[in-house]
């Protein structure tokens, strides 16, 4: 909400109002949801007030009134806004125009970006993004902590990261001072806190606590002039000290005084605990006292999802649940100890051996990798716990990590229960809805625009008696980030696989849609998907397949540097034990080629590498299984059963070529 003179500016999940004089003024409403608004004159040579906001489907729209002035497509989306002003420019800045105003925008992904705002048009400046993939956006400010004219940039993440960004080697902002708090940094600001002579910089965490960062040893300030006397000056610095000194003591009387009201407050707590465990041993505590805040985020580079958990009290322990498959990723930065149960049908949980590559359960659409989908839009209830993994958390933490991967081809719900370290003990549970092509992100036409003209694409086209939301509504249970509703008569939706790379077009209104995506699997799941949805409705829909035979050999060629890998990991592997013989004996091996000593240096990361393989090797052929069972089906053949045994087979040696031959004669 913004307040100025007798105009409010308030903003709730998808609309946007203005009330002037208690009166409903202007309106807007956002296709997707709306995360952040500021409200400024940011329109260079205009008095007008206007209002930006940053949306979830990765668009900054600047509004005047109930109308848009300008909606421009920023990489991901957009967590936080700010305006920057500053007295000076940096060298070689990004602004062609000096009355342009600057527009900092941060995202869900970590990204800071600059917009150019003119009078008639919004252009795109730089963009920062951490190869890291840091935590989202909460807070942005600017402030010329550096005092050389050009305002400093201040960024806090929902992982406890507080950055400051300086423009004194570039025009493109570069961190000059990084802090990790561990909890999430709610609010930045900045002001003459602690000290009179330098700007403080003020954080808000999540659990409530407010700190300030500083960069001066003391705080107390006494100003000489240049003129004075020595005489006076030594008068003055004796002054400081003493001033020094009474303030320092002041402050320890306050702190031992702190100190035992915590104490005795501590005490109350423990006898009406204490109390609380006498009248409470034949019952149970019902009432949750905690709130959570928790969220699973895709991770493009790594083609996994991070879970993040996280209290106002330190963590005790978290305990995932699922009904679909997820694999556990390896995650260096968390110290807790987990305890995975192995499911009945050693599915996703990389536990199994053989047997769980003769009997898929994850990935694509019909077949033994099918969409398990019940009657109530929730994968195959055969075994409701694909997942059980437990977190004990050793070390007192507020927040939580989690890295895993989703097998796309199902969808089902990944549950969260969380137990804190108070008393008495309660458990909340948090869920998230698993979608049947969960790797795929949402991405902007002009992202994948090369793809579409270079790939062989295949189409899907339906038609129906079916309107548009009812359509949307079927793609929104197959994709994520898709919005909520529909505000226009036609919807255009572009996706990229972050695993392998595939492209998904979605454009549909009422009566019709089409899909196109260089990946049979895609089709395959979002076809099984519409029809089971147009039948449980008793609607009519028919399709028209246009597929090329050569979008399937450009899938193996995306696939097979990722099995190459595992490939050369293996013979690495093998070959550390002769080579420490060697060491051991040699006191010198300088002989051996720059490969060897390499392998050899790297032991430890490679042993570390291949403890997680069969895990990635395990997705790696329920993809490659899924291609051939969805190649199979929309081609409308019956080759699978007889040949599956052999892919499997080849899939096990690594061998491309037999690959290409299986799937050769199925598309013959």
């Amino acid at each position: 909400m913004c307040v100025e003179d007798n105009n409010i500016w308030t903003s709730g999940e998808f609309i946007m109002q203005r009330f002037e004089d208690a009166q409903d003024t202007d309106m807007y409403m956002a296709s997707d949801k709306i995360n952040h608004m500021i409200v400024d004159r940011i329109v260079p040579e205009s008095d007008d007030i206007v209002t930006v906001l940053g949306c979830h489907d990765q668009f900054v729209r600047i509004v005047k009134g109930s109308d848009v002035l300008h909606e421009t497509a920023v990489d991901g989306s957009v967590s936080a806004l700010m305006r920057y002003d500053t007295q000076e420019q940096p060298e070689n800045s990004f602004m062609d125009d000096s009355t342009a105003t600057q527009l900092i925008y941060g995202t869900e992904d970590g990204l800071i970006g600059q917009l150019l705002v003119g009078r008639n048009s919004v252009q795109r400046g730089y963009a920062v993004q951490d190869p890291s993939r840091r935590g989202a956006i909460t807070s942005m400010c600017s402030s010329d902590l550096t005092h050389d004219g050009i305002a400093d940039l201040l960024v806090g993440r929902d992982d406890g990261s507080f950055e400051i960004y300086g423009f004194d080697m570039s025009p493109i902002p570069q961190v000059q001072y990084e802090k990790d708090f561990g909890e999430s940094v709610t609010s930045v600001t900045t002001g003459h806190i602690l000290s009179m002579k330098n700007e403080d910089v003020l954080l808000a965490t999540y659990s409530g606590k407010i700190m300030c960062v500083t960069d001066d040893e003391e705080t107390t300030i006494v100003r000489v002039d240049d003129n004075e006397s020595e005489k006076e000056s030594k008068k003055a610095e004796a002054s400081l000290q003493a001033r020094v000194a009474e303030h320092k003591e002041q402050q320890q009387r306050r702190i031992q005084t702190l100190r035992e009201e915590i104490a005795d407050v501590e005490a109350q707590v423990a006898r009406a605990q204490e109390r609380y465990q006498r009248l409470s041993t034949a019952n149970i505590a019902v009432k949750s006292q905690f709130t959570i805040k928790s969220r699973l985020k895709l991770l493009p580079d790594e083609a996994c999802y991070v879970l993040s958990v996280e209290v106002q009290s330190p963590i005790d322990t978290i305990m995932l649940q699922s009904d679909v498959s997820v694999i556990l990723m390896d995650n260096e930065s968390s110290s807790a100890i987990v305890s995975q149960t192995t499911s009945s049908s050693n599915s996703g949980n990389g536990n199994g051996g053989d047997d769980d590559v003769k009997q898929p359960h994850g990935g694509g659409a019909g077949g033994a990798f099918g969409n398990s989908i019940g009657p109530n839009g929730v994968a195959g209830e055969e075994d409701n716990n694909e997942l059980l993994a437990t977190f004990r958390c050793q070390q007192q933490t507020n927040r939580v990590e989690i890295k895993l991967r989703t097998m796309e081809g199902k969808f089902g719900v990944l549950n969260v229960y969380v137990i804190p370290q108070i008393t008495p003990k309660s458990c909340q549970k948090v869920s998230f809805q698993i979608k049947p092509l969960s790797l795929h992100e949402k991405v902007h036409k002009d992202a994948i625009q090369e793809e579409l003209q270079t790939r062989a694409l295949n189409t899907m086209k339906l038609t129906g008696s079916f309107s548009i939301s009812q359509i949307h509504s079927f793609v929104d249970v197959c994709l994520p980030d898709v919005p909520p509703r529909v505000t226009s008569e036609s919807v255009s939706m572009w996706f990229r696989s972050t695993f392998l790379g595939t492209i998904l077009a979605c454009e549909y209104k009422q009566g019709s849609a089409t899909f196109v995506s260089d990946s049979f699997s895609a089709l395959s799941i979002i076809k099984e998907i519409i029809t089971k949805e147009m039948t449980k409705r008793k609607l009519h829909v028919s399709y028209q397949l246009d597929l090329k035979d050569r979008s399937v050999f450009d899938f193996l060629a995306l696939l097979k540097p990722k099995l190459e890998y595992h490939v050369d990991l293996n013979r690495k592997h093998e070959l550390i034990t002769p080579l420490r013989e060697i060491q051991q004996h040699e006191d010198d091996v300088s002989f051996l080629s720059d490969e060897l000593r390499g392998i050899l240096a790297n032991a430890a990361s490679i042993q570390e590498q291949v403890k997680q393989a069969p895990l990635h090797v395990q997705f790696l052929q329920s993809v490659l299984s899924d291609l051939f069972l969805d190649v199979d089906k929309l081609k409308g053949g019956r080759a699978a059963a007889d040949r599956m045994g052999s892919l499997l087979a080849a899939l096990s040696e690594y061998d491309m070529d037999a690959i290409h031959t299986i799937f050769q004669e199925v598309l013959n």
